[in-house]
């Protein structure tokens, strides 16, 4: 299964492993087909959707997915010939179950999906979505609003932000509560409790206009709705710092991220991309991993 953008979610309970969807040789062959990895057995299972009938689960890939305390998967998002705004649930009873669309719309007309969108089970045993991106007019447009999902009565509750897309970076003092990140996908984060964190992603920082990866840590406080800048820089697509202090880790997207018990964050790898435009407006795009470890405490 050689594919690229594929999700991957892990069981801290249980230690099981799920992997959905991605794409292989062009962005139009699309997997469809969910796995689970035990790593106690070294076993692993797949599942498809069989149902002939719409809405299925079809393949996609850069979906946003999360494990809640029933060790139900949730499913959101994605991109296929348009973006997605489906919300999915799989359990090992009821297999794939449908349970509507985001309402998330632009020129109040219809459900806008966003794909590689940040996504965190918190309390409450609630799926909390961050950010992402959605296309319009064939552009992709970065997103930095943050949802919550109830899962038993399928409803939706916006928390912060607005339906202003491609917002840059605002304000933000270190360790101080204020400001907002940028508008972002691709990021990592991580929940517990009522607080998020987020690091990296692709989009805005404070160089208006521009997008690019990025290197800022961000928390985000349920109770208070509020954010906190940790630590990185406000612009896009800086190198990594590894000569004086503070260091810090170069702008990516699609890193891996966890913290420990000591309150600490581990990042490892990453995604770098640039963009170079010729004089026909034509574009090679040139991405690489990084395959460093860092820590911040």
């Amino acid at each position: 299964r050689a594919t690229q953008f594929a999700s991957v979610v892990a069981s801290d309970s249980t230690g099981m492993v799920y992997i959905f969807g991605g794409n292989f040789f062009g962005e139009y062959n699309l997997c469809a087909d969910f796995w689970s990895y035990n790593t106690s057995s070294s076993k692993w299972t797949r599942y498809l959707d069989n149902h002939w009938y719409a809405p299925r689960l079809d393949g996609r890939y850069w979906t946003s997915m999360a494990i809640d305390s029933h060790e139900q998967v949730l499913i959101f998002g994605g991109s296929q010939i348009t973006i997605s705004p489906e919300m999915w649930i799989w359990s090992r009873e009821d297999a794939f179950r449908y349970l509507g669309v985001m309402p998330f719309y632009l020129m109040g007309t219809y459900s806008v999906g966003r794909a590689a969108a940040m996504a965190t089970m918190v309390s409450g045993n609630r799926l909390l979505i961050c950010g992402g991106f959605t296309k319009y007019n064939g552009l992709a447009w970065y997103l930095n609003d943050v949802w919550l999902y109830d899962i038993p009565t399928n409803t939706w509750t916006l928390i912060f932000g607005t339906q202003v897309l491609n917002q840059d970076r605002e304000g933000g003092v270190y360790r101080a509560v204020g400001g907002r990140p940028g508008g972002r996908s691709g990021a990592a984060i991580f929940g517990w409790g009522d607080t998020i964190a987020i690091y990296g992603g692709y989009g805005h920082g404070s160089d208006v206009g521009f997008v690019g990866d990025l290197n800022d840590v961000w928390t985000f406080d349920l109770g208070t709705r509020s954010w906190t800048l940790i630590s990185g820089s406000s612009m896009q697509n800086q190198d990594p710092i590894v000569d004086r202090k503070p260091l810090a880790p170069a702008g990516r997207s699609y890193p891996a991220f966890a913290a420990r018990a000591d309150g600490t964050l581990l990042v490892y790898d990453g995604l770098r991309e640039i963009t170079v435009w010729g004089i026909t407006w034509w574009r090679r795009i040139f991405r690489w991993n990084y395959g460093d470890l860092w820590l911040l405490d």
